[in-house]
This record gives structure tokens, sequence and C-alpha cells, in this order.
């Protein structure tokens, strides 16, 4: 138990550093003066939103599947479990986004763009809200037609990240699980894949570092718990070599 507790924490903890640093800077989101470079942000971003979220992780899970090795008993209770733990991680991100209410970072720049009041913005029902998006800022340059629409699909509150939650869940279980296996390639790629997108959703105006940075700590307890859900299913598994 007690090398899950670590491993899981040491890796939350390289996960928070993006956030923490932004933080201590005292960083604010402001539109990209470089649109076509950080169009990367879009799709790396999309691994993690539905429906796209589904062939990622059906992606590392083959990966996984023929890297270790396991049986297809394995894999399937692998799968399952991680998937309870993202459900229910989205139950805790959709209750307590209602809870606290926090507006997103574009949201606020719009109030300080255009005076649209925050709480005005989130009195509309969602279908207003994107028209209300698009009929602002359709013609601000600074903000590209992809993002505009990601923003007018995404228009509820930041606090707490889901997308963040599938990514961090699924990378931080994995890499419990497997870390004695010494395929670091692998878990290093998984940890790079997770750390990309919190960084996108921070820096594509939709969640604040600390949005962030309390999705990765109920990511890390979620994955601790997948561990130790699937502990005796991978016990016996031998390292390589």
């Amino acid at each position: 138990m007690n090398k899950y507790i670590y491993v899981i924490s040491i890796c939350a903890i390289l996960l928070m550093l993006p956030p923490i640093i932004l933080i201590i800077v005292d960083w604010s989101w402001v539109p990209s003066q470089d649109i076509k470079t950080i169009k990367w942000l879009l799709w790396l971003t999309e691994t993690a939103s539905l429906p796209y979220n589904i062939v990622t992780l059906i992606f590392f899970l083959s990966i996984t599947f023929c890297i270790f090795q396991l049986k297809l008993k394995q894999c399937m209770k692998l799968f399952i479990i991680v998937m309870c733990c993202i459900f229910s991680g989205q139950v805790i991100k959709s209750f307590v986004k209602n809870i606290v209410k926090e507006p997103r970072p574009y949201v606020v720049w719009l109030q300080t763009k255009y005076g649209i009041s925050s709480a005005d913005f989130y009195d509309f029902q969602k279908k207003q809200r994107s028209e209300l998006i698009q009929i602002t800022i359709q013609q601000n340059h600074q903000i590209p037609s992809w993002q505009r629409k990601h923003w007018q699909a995404e228009t509820g509150y930041s606090f707490p990240s889901g997308h963040v939650l599938v990514s961090s869940v699924w990378a931080l279980s994995c890499i419990g699980l497997f870390w004695n296996r010494c395929q670091y390639i692998f878990l290093i790629v998984i940890f790079i894949w997770a750390e990309g997108v919190i960084i996108s959703r921070m820096l594509l105006g939709m969640h604040w570092p600390l949005d962030v940075i309390v999705s990765i700590i109920i990511s890390a307890i979620l994955a601790f718990i997948a561990c130790i859900s699937l502990k005796e299913e991978f016990y016996f598994i031998k390292k390589d070599g």
C-alpha cells in the first residue's frame, strides 16, 4: 500500500508543478499572440474530451496490454476499475462545479474586454451563452475560430477540471500499477500526455491553475483506490529481465 502512495504522490506533485509555477508568477489568462502555434493545444485537449477520450483510453489500454503482456481478464479488469474511478471523478466534478460556480478564465476575460458580467453570462442557458460568445468575439482576430467554437462547446463552470481528471486518473493509475516493470518509456509518455492536457486546459483559457491542482489531488486519490482494487490482480506480475 505504501508503495502506491509514494509513487502516485510523487507523480501527482510533478503534475502540479506547471499550475503551481503559474500561481507563483501571478499568471492570468490572455489571448495568445501566436494563434497558429497554439492550435496543437486544442488537439491535445481533445484527447481527453468525449468522444475522443474513449479512443485515447482504448489506445493506451491496448499498448498496456501488449507491453506488459497482460491476460485478457487482467486487461478488462484494469479498464473497468479505472473507468469506474474516472466516472466517479466526473460525478464529483459535476457536483462541485454547481456548488463553487467558478467562472472560466475566458469568461473573466470577456468581462474585462467587453463588459459582460460573469454573473449575467451564467444566468443564460447553455445555448444562449454559446450564441453570446459567437456574437461577441466573431470579429476579434485575437481569438481564432477553432478556439471560439471550443469555448462555445464548453460554457459551464471552471472548478474543477473534468479533462484533467480523465487524463490524470488514467496516467497515475498506470504509473502506480506498473512503475516496477521497468517500461519507463511508456510510463513517461503517458505522464507527458497527462501533463500536456493539464497545460492545454490552462493556456486555452478553460481553467485556472487552482482548478487543475485540485483535480490532480482528486485524481491521485482515485488512482490510489484503483491501484488498491487491482493489487491482487497485478501483484504477481514479474519485473522484466
